[in-house]
């Protein structure tokens, strides 16, 4: 008899070519979401993610992402999908465009991850990936890894939170010394290397305007705090704000003092200075200006910040709206 000759040609396939895992699409052009990325609702887990009207908002954009990863299972899925919704949900609330290359941006996940408060490393992982498969390179040095570029810059009433328990402290030495943390993160913008050995002969006036002055630069306190320091200097004893020894992690000791209290956000320096930053640009402080007074090396460093920026009306529409 002869042989068959219709034959199907084997190939060598190794694992890997059958079993691809996720992966970035040939073209990061839109994908047509399907199964359970179509279907996906987070309004109908135990926990809600989100309101319906959030949903609506950010649901398009959820599915764009998560529809181009390849080789996933449900249960694999379902976390990208969580992850990427969660992202969406804090960046519609913050003001935040929701077009991918927004959300899924270096600067973005690193200020979305840095409010987390657990697993935060596996979110940033996820969202990593997601910018992966969607064609957006993110930044992924080692050094970058596992750190907040910028944490989400605090808002006025959590500084005024946090002022308000440093001031309310029995204890006269952590009274004294949480206080002038808090005042000097938020209202002189001073990172934790400034704060070393600022002390009330520091203090002083130019044009009527109270500054502080470090042994790099000198800088304007924000005006609604110039009350809160004053107050301050006149309970303050004359050495150092922070008496902190050399060598000492200024943060690890003032967090501890605060702790996990209800209606107090986690202490951080780095959102101190945030909130000195962006109240500048929302001001419109000259740029220039701004690094001179905040110690900013480069002007690259303040775009950290201009997610959380919302852009003032134009002339046109103010006069457009009254009319």
């Amino acid at each position: 008899m002869p042989a068959n000759t219709n034959t199907t040609p084997t190939t060598n396939a190794s694992p890997a070519a059958t079993d691809p895992g996720p992966q970035a699409a040939s073209s990061p052009s839109t994908v047509e979401p399907t199964g359970l990325v179509a279907s996906y609702n987070p309004l109908k887990s135990k926990f809600p993610l989100c309101t319906k009207d959030e949903w609506a908002a950010v649901g398009p954009t959820v599915r764009e992402a998560v529809a181009h990863l390849h080789g996933l299972g449900n249960h694999g899925l379902r976390a990208y999908l969580t992850g990427m919704t969660r992202l969406a949900v804090w960046a519609h609330r913050e003001g935040l465009p929701l077009d991918i290359d927004t959300l899924l941006s270096h600067q973005v996940i690193e200020a979305h991850t840095a409010t987390l408060t657990g697993s935060a490393g596996t979110f940033r992982t996820q969202l990593r990936r997601l910018a992966a498969v969607n064609g957006i390179t993110v930044e992924t040095t080692g050094a970058a890894y596992g750190k907040q570029s910028i944490a989400t810059p605090y808002t006025t009433n959590e500084v005024r939170a946090l002022l308000g328990f440093a001031q309310a402290m029995s204890n006269q030495n952590r009274r004294s010394q949480l206080t002038g943390f808090v005042l000097l993160g938020a209202a002189c913008g001073f990172s934790r290397g400034d704060l070393r050995g600022v002390c009330k002969n520091d203090v002083h006036e130019h044009n009527g305007v109270c500054h502080v002055r470090t042994q790099n630069r000198c800088t304007p306190i924000l005006e609604e705090f110039r009350d809160d320091f004053e107050m301050y200097l006149h309970g303050c004893q004359d050495g150092p704000f922070v008496g902190v020894k050399p060598g000492a992690n200024i943060t690890d000791r003032m967090t501890e003092w605060v702790g996990e209290r209800a209606g107090l956000p986690k202490l951080s320096g780095d959102r101190l200075r945030g909130f000195f930053v962006l109240e500048h640009l929302r001001r419109g402080t000259p740029v220039l200006e701004l690094l001179a007074i905040s110690g900013l090396v480069r002007a690259e460093s303040i775009d950290q910040y201009l997610p959380y920026v919302t852009l003032p009306a134009t002339r046109c529409s103010l006069e457009a709206s009254s009319s």
